[in-house]
């Protein structure tokens, strides 16, 4: 069975290997790059002024910040599995983690802590998926926001991907984001394929992730919980 992932590099690689090893094909296509942001000393040091925990809602967010930073002290409150597995990685000891979008994790830093704790710095992305400052700021936390990445979304499928799509070459395609679901729509119609992945199952690590997706395909599942291993176990399910 053939696997097509569209995530970031760093997170694709990883996933790749762990579904070679489960004896799969895995193919990759980051359907988005991400790039690191400076932020000048004196800017990053006000912003990490008296902060009593750090916001990630993305692993990448995590990788930037522990590229930026050496402090491992402070209460990393983790949107999901994946960017709490990177926060580990990282050295984080005191590690919250959240069901898997911001809602969420507003939701868990709201039962978990106090405005009185201290200002959250949340460590963001350049595209934002959601208003975490906005859903905090309402239960009287305040927030701080810095950009340390960018994502940049790809212009068209690689020549290999558009051949495999549309060969029947791929059998599944996994999907972690809704971004990434929308713009590998567009790209595969971009590309002549917008009728010709009847023969593909799409597993989604959500509904908002699925419905992202707008076109047909044999069919489209959506994992029971919204972390990898769950997409491995839906890839497991389909292989019998």
């Amino acid at each position: 069975m053939k696997v097509l992932i569209t995530r970031p590099m760093a997170d694709a690689v990883p996933f790749a290997k762990a579904l070679n090893g489960a004896g799969y094909s895995a193919v990759i296509e980051p359907m988005i790059r991400i790039r690191p942001l400076s932020v000048p000393d004196p800017e990053f040091t006000q912003l990490m002024e008296g902060v009593s925990g750090l916001l990630f809602t993305s692993a990448n967010g995590v990788r930037a910040f522990s590229e930026r930073c050496k402090t491992r002290n402070l209460t990393a409150w983790c949107v999901g599995m994946g960017s709490a597995a990177a926060a580990r990685h990282a050295g984080f000891s005191n590690i919250e983690t959240a069901g898997g979008d911001v809602e969420m994790l507003s939701a868990h830093v709201r039962a978990h802590s106090s405005p009185e704790a201290g200002p959250l710095l949340h460590v963001a992305g350049s595209h934002r998926a959601g208003d975490l400052s906005a859903l905090l700021t309402q239960a009287g936390f305040e927030v701080r926001r810095v950009v340390l990445y960018q994502a940049h979304a790809r212009s068209a499928l690689t020549s290999q991907t558009r051949d495999a799509l549309r060969s029947g070459h791929v059998d599944v395609l996994t999907l972690f984001s809704p971004r990434t679901a929308r713009l590998l729509s567009e790209l595969a119609i971009s590309a002549g394929l917008k009728t010709e992945l009847g023969h593909l199952t799409v597993i989604s690590l959500s509904q908002a992730v699925r419905d992202a997706f707008t076109l047909p395909v044999k069919q489209h599942i959506i994992a029971r919980a919204r972390h990898q291993d769950a997409v491995v176990s839906a890839i497991h399910h389909l292989a019998g």
